[in-house]
């Protein structure tokens, strides 16, 4: 694989895996043992509140920035999200100059991949992720960690059932649901219990000592919720971390989106 693949492909995964792995006011810490219903109740209602304060809509275009960053690169990129709920998310990448470096297709059972500088594309699926990357990534999760919402490990359109097996914690500005996925992998989501919307989601992979973050930030009222303009994702020891800093610079709602994607017959399939 030549450099300038691999460069997309990073920014792709980014996109993707980072966005999987992650896949509250309220009571206080000296609770009796004996209420558990009373604390599943309160958890329960919080998810409720979290859910209505999602962004409501159909689709969604998005105009952003990005900047990308290891110790040894970095990468300043622009370009489109045309989102469509439960349907398809279609990224394109610009470097600048109105020009589409690359193009990306999600849908619940496929992605897609177009580099048009070197005129070659991907077809498949998200279990190819998952044997290469030992990630279980979904299209519902990428969706919900673009729009800020609840996503969980397996993820569903269910949040409260997604939830049921995380710890639920508080202190005096937020929530916490936290849950260990296994030996090695622990998973918490931040709630900021004034404005029930998520701030911070990361996964702490205890025996390589590497943690996955993301932070929402710069929240601004598009249509009457409160959502976030930037999305901060940091990844690796602390020594080494990757950073992927997505800025949305202008977001339509309910316009309508198209999913094409096009793959010319001169383009050549690689296999990653």
């Amino acid at each position: 694989m030549n450099f300038q693949t691999k460069k997309s492909l990073q920014i792709i995964l980014i996109f993707i895996i980072s966005l999987q792995l992650f896949s509250c006011g309220i009571f206080k810490k000296n609770h009796k043992k004996d209420n558990k219903n009373d604390i599943s109740v309160i958890k329960n209602k919080f998810i409720d509140s979290v859910e209505n304060a999602y962004l409501e809509f159909n689709t969604l275009k998005i105009k952003f920035s990005s900047k990308y960053e290891t110790k040894t690169q970095n990468m300043s990129i622009g370009g489109r999200i045309n989102m469509d709920r439960d349907s398809f998310i279609r990224v394109s990448l610009s470097p600048g100059m109105g020009i589409e470096l690359a193009r990306i297709l999600l849908t619940k059972d496929s992605v897609k991949f177009i580099n048009r500088l070197k005129s070659e594309y991907f077809v498949g699926d998200y279990e190819y992720i998952k044997k290469r990357f030992g990630i279980e990534v979904d299209f519902l999760s990428v969706q919900a960690i673009l729009t800020d919402e609840f996503f969980t490990y397996p993820n569903s359109n269910n949040a409260k059932e997604s939830l049921k097996p995380y710890k639920f914690t508080t202190d005096s500005l937020f929530c916490f649901f936290t849950k260990e996925i296994s030996d090695s992998i622990v998973h918490k989501i931040e709630v900021d219990k004034n404005s029930y919307k998520i701030s911070k989601v990361n996964a702490v992979f205890k025996n390589k000592k590497e943690e996955l973050s993301l932070e929402y930030t710069d929240f601004q009222i598009l249509t009457t919720k409160k959502f976030p303009q930037k999305i901060d994702i940091n990844f690796g020891k602390e020594t080494d971390k990757t950073s992927f800093l997505l800025t949305y610079d202008k977001i339509y709602v309910n316009k309508e989106v198209s999913a094409s994607f096009k793959i010319s017959s001169k383009y050549k399939r690689i296999e990653f």
